[in-house]
């Protein structure tokens, strides 16, 4: 009696299995792919926004008539690079800046005090500008997806850029004035009768 075993070449033959290797490595490289090209990307966008604060904190810092016309030459600042300089790269659907049609928040007096012995106040004067990055929030097959829940509005940050503020034409004004009365309440001159309304002008240059 001859007993006849078959084999089934299916289970022997290894044909097909490197296009399986092939087809797992390019996806994994893609995903890397994604993930480098959306780091570099948004890290790029981070340096034009950092450029927007400079740029606004540098307007903000400039003198002018008063502490007003300063925030209004920054958000004029501000927008005009946002909407027009840099649309291209800003204006799409993968960053926001800004929170709706506020583009940056004036920081005027943002006190603290640093970790030093004995410790000393900090002044942040400038402008923050709220960055939105809805580029990083993307979702690999077979991988996953950067996000855990759909809550939230993507990856946020805030760019901000401190230069102080230089005194306004209507701040020396009014220090310019402190002064003189205090000059005039002085010992030397409190006795004098000759200062009348209108006989002493004082006049200011571009500091105070």
């Amino acid at each position: 009696m001859k007993i006849e075993t078959k084999h089934f070449k299916g289970f022997r033959s290894n044909e097909g299995l490197i296009s399986l290797d092939f087809l797992f490595g390019f996806l994994l490289s893609f995903a890397f792919l994604m993930v480098f090209f959306a780091l570099a990307y948004s890290l790029t966008i981070v340096e034009v926004v950092q450029y927007v604060a400079f740029a606004s904190s540098r307007t903000y810092m400039g003198a002018d008539i008063n502490e007003g016309a300063q925030e209004k030459s920054a958000n004029a600042k501000a927008t005009n690079l946002v909407t027009k300089k840099f649309s291209s790269f800003l204006n799409s659907d993968w960053f926001q800046v800004g929170n709706g049609p506020t583009i940056l928040k004036i920081i005027k007096s943002d006190s603290g005090m640093d970790s030093g012995t004995p410790p000393r106040p900090t002044y942040n004067i400038g402008v923050r500008i709220p960055l939105t990055i809805h580029l990083l929030d993307f979702r690999v097959p077979f991988f996953g997806r950067t996000k855990t829940t759909d809550a939230g509005n993507g990856f946020q940050t805030i760019v901000s850029s401190y230069l102080i503020r230089e005194p306004t034409q209507d701040e020396c004004l009014k220090f310019n004035d402190a002064r003189g009365s205090l000059l005039k309440a002085l010992a030397p001159y409190s006795n004098l009768t000759s200062f009348s309304p209108g006989s002493v002008i004082r006049i200011t240059d571009n500091g105070c």
